[in-house]
């Protein structure tokens, strides 16, 4: 029984062992199997198209870069690249890639850097450059052209205004740019002197009101006259108080020669490019009487109280007359009694006719009549009794007139 039994230990401990390595192979075939599948399940495609050329790469990285280093892609910053992962969960790759590039886009002045992509036209550039097209611009290249690396899209604005010059006002489509250059294009010449109502280089803009005004220059002649001066001199052959002319005054003339600017036909500035005296002025000469009178002519009459009869008819009465020498002056001034000489204040000795006092003058016979006054003003001749009084004109040629005579002053 024992030999039995040892027996039966001997097999057991045999089958144990055959059970184990059985397990053990069974696990290395799990193991191994299970590597594979994995293996099998890591490769995947991507699906590239680049620039419109398709490749397909099997990869085991799923990350985009690394699909393009693997298909031999470089890319950079500028590029678009779009991915799709397979929505069946293949776990394939759809990527497209479109390459970036520089295109210059020259509009309402300024030029503007884009990026634009391959397969872009140039209305896409224009997107990206934000720029919208008015129905009046021009565009260069086409807007369904390609972009192309290093590109340069010109936009050309077109702006309506309205220019009046020359009488008339009309309207113009032109293109943007200065408005010299706006009205050149529409058919208005403009000459350096020429005035616009908008700076030189100035740009337009739509709905612009453009004015020009025309300046043209011209030279003019005209005659002028010269007036005479009149001189005075001392005479001593003439009794004092007295003038005599000696030599009359005669006009000259001078030819003046402009320059005068003209805007739109009407002169808006002159100068004088030359002033010519073809005539010279003769000057007047009066001789001025400084010859002392006699005593004799220093006497003056009086008389007393009584009436007379005035230039107007009316009869008057008067306290006392004085007859005598009387002269006349001019020059205006301000009388000994501080009013502004005029007309009617008379100069006399106010130690004979005190100031203030009224009076009526006029000759003895009455031809020649001063009328009334007021005894306002004093002088030389008055104060030493050579005149009995100086009357005051308003002109020379009314002294001249009058010269020196005998008349009766009413004392009123």
């Amino acid at each position: 029984m024992r030999h039995l039994s040892a027996k039966l230990k001997e097999t057991y401990r045999s089958y144990r062992t055959l059970v184990k390595r059985a397990a053990a192979l069974s696990v290395m075939i799990v193991v191994t199997v299970g590597s594979v599948v994995t293996v099998m399940a890591a490769t995947h495609t991507a699906h590239i198209v680049y620039d419109g050329s398709e490749k397909n790469v099997e990869i085991s990285d799923p990350a985009t870069e690394a699909i393009l280093l693997k298909a031999g892609y470089q890319t950079n910053a500028s590029d678009e690249i779009t991915r799709t992962d397979d929505p069946n969960e293949t776990g394939d790759v759809f990527l497209t890639v479109r390459t970036g590039f520089p295109v210059t886009v020259d509009v309402d002045g300024t030029e503007k850097l884009v990026t634009a992509h391959y397969g872009d036209t140039v209305a896409d550039v224009l997107d990206a450059a934000d720029v919208t097209l008015a129905a009046d611009d021009e565009l260069t290249p086409s807007k369904h052209s390609p972009a192309e690396d290093g590109m340069t899209v010109t936009v050309t604005r077109r702006c309506s205004i309205t220019i009046s010059a020359d009488g008339e006002t009309v309207s113009a489509v032109v293109h943007q740019g200065t408005v010299y250059s706006a009205l050149k294009e529409a058919g208005f010449s403009v000459s350096p002197d020429d005035l616009v109502s908008a700076d030189d280089g100035g740009r337009v803009s739509n709905g612009m009101d453009v004015s020009i005004t025309r300046v043209t220059k011209r030279e003019t002649t005209e005659t002028q006259t010269v007036a005479f001066k009149t001189e005075k001199v001392s005479d001593p052959t003439l009794a004092s108080g007295t003038t005599k002319v000696q030599t009359e005054g005669k006009n000259g003339t001078e030819t003046i020669v402009k320059e005068e600017t003209l805007q739109d036909g009407a002169v808006s500035d002159s100068t004088v490019i030359s002033d010519t005296v073809t005539e010279e002025p003769v000057d007047k000469i009066i001789l001025v009487g400084t010859k002392k009178t006699s005593a004799s002519s220093k006497s003056v009459s009086s008389s007393g109280g009584g009436t007379f009869v005035d230039q107007s008819g009316n009869t008057v009465t008067y306290q006392k007359c004085y007859t005598g020498t009387c002269t006349a002056y001019t020059g205006g001034g301000t009388t000994s009694t501080g009013k502004a000489a005029a007309f009617g204040l008379v100069a006399v000795n106010p130690d004979l006719i005190p100031y203030g006092t009224r009076l009526y003058i006029c000759s003895p016979d009455g031809k020649t009549v001063y009328g009334y006054a007021v005894a306002a003003d004093t002088g030389g001749g008055a104060k030493s009794g050579r005149i009995l009084a100086d009357l005051y004109y308003d002109t020379l040629s009314q002294c001249l007139n009058f010269g020196v005579k005998n008349m009766r002053i009413y004392i009123l």
